[in-house]
C-alpha cells in the first residue's frame, strides 16, 4: 500500500470513529453528567483514540528524519499534508508540520508541492485550522507566480469565503514580503 493510501485509510478510520463517538455522546448526554456519558461511550471513545494514535504513530516514525530535513521523510509528510480529509486532531498535526517546514531545507520539487497543496486548500470553502501556519509558510515560499495565483483566487466566484480567505492570505504575505507587491495585479493593502 502506498503512503497516501495508508494515510487516507487512517484518516477515514478517525472520521468514522469520531462519528460513532459523537453519536454515542448525543445519545447518552441528555440524561447523564459528563463523567457518566464518558463511561457509557467508553468503547467508541477508545476506538477514536486508537484511530488517532495509529495515525500519530505513523507520523512519529517520520519525526527525526523530517526534522533533519531527510528528503524521503519530508516527502512522506507532504503526502500526508496533501490529503484533504478533515479528521479529528489531524489539523493539529498539519499545523505543526507547516510550522516546521518553514525551517526545513526543501528541494524545488517539494516547494512546488507545498504551493500546489496550499492553493488547493485556499480554494476549499471549508475552514481548516492549519490555514494560518500555511500562510506563514507561503510567505517564505512566495514568488511572483504564487502571488498571481493567490490574487486570482481573490476574485473567485466559488464562494465569498474563498475570495476572502485568499485576500487575507495575500495581504499577510505581502506584509511580510513587500517586494512582491507589484505582482499582486494592482491590489493594495489597507493603510495601517
Amino acid at each position: 500500500m502506498d503512503r497516501k493510501a495508508e494515510y487516507t485509510k487512517k484518516l477515514l478510520q478517525i472520521v468514522a470513529a469520531h462519528k460513532a463517538f459523537q453519536a454515542d455522546w448525543q445519545k447518552y448526554r441528555p440524561d447523564h453528567n459528563v463523567y457518566e456519558t464518558y463511561e457509557l461511550a467508553h468503547d467508541t471513545y477508545l476506538a477514536r483514540e486508537k484511530a488517532v494514535s495509529d495515525l500519530f504513530q505513523t507520523l512519529y516514525a517520520l519525526y527525526e528524519g523530517f526534522l533533519r530535513g531527510d528528503a524521503d521523510a519530508v516527502d512522506a509528510v507532504l503526502d500526508f499534508l496533501e490529503i484533504d480529509i478533515p479528521a479529528f486532531r489531524a489539523g493539529y498535526a498539519k499545523e505543526w508540520y507547516y510550522r516546521k517546514l518553514k525551517r526545513t531545507p526543501l528541494s524545488e520539487h517539494q516547494k512546488q508541492r507545498i504551493r500546489n497543496l496550499g492553493l488547493a486548500l485556499f480554494a476549499q470553502p471549508e475552514y481548516r485550522r492549519e490555514w494560518a501556519e500555511l500562510v506563514r509558510l507561503f510567505a517564505n515560499l512566495a514568488d511572483a507566480e504564487l502571488i498571481k495565483q493567490i490574487a486570482e483566487l481573490t476574485t473567485s466566484d466559488k464562494c465569498a469565503y474563498v475570495a476572502g480567505r485568499a485576500s487575507s492570505a495575500l495581504d499577510r504575505i505581502l506584509n511580510v514580503r513587500p517586494e512582491l507587491r507589484p505582482f499582486s495585479e494592482g491590489r493594495s493593502l489597507p493603510p495601517r
